[in-house]
């Protein structure tokens, strides 16, 4: 049994993102709002995402978001089918990945 999809993330991470030889994400749904796995009783949007043929759950941070929103408006059912470039960089002194369009 190959155990390498047991250890692999579920999302899309900044290992995954540096060794990505597209640097592109494309949207597959409109998302969702899910608990925080990080902040305990607080909610944050999630969709299910495409990279290098995997499909991952991504949790675009704010900054991406606002990218997201600036070129095809607040409604999450507009970026699906839409391909992002990835990078990663420095929000709020944390090394995240950002989604830009």
């Amino acid at each position: 049994m190959d155990t390498k999809k047991i250890t692999e993330s579920e999302s899309v991470t900044i290992e995954m993102v540096n060794k990505s030889p597209t640097k592109a994400l494309i949207m597959l749904s409109a998302g969702a709002m899910a608990p925080d796995k990080f902040n305990e009783g607080q909610q944050r949007f999630q969709c299910l995402a495409e990279i290098d043929g995997q499909q991952k759950l991504w949790r675009p941070n704010k900054t991406t978001l606002r990218n997201l929103q600036a070129k095809y408006g607040t409604e999450s059912e507009n970026w699906v089918g839409k391909k992002i470039s990835l990078s990663i960089g420095s929000v709020e002194g944390k090394i995240t990945v950002i989604g830009t369009v």
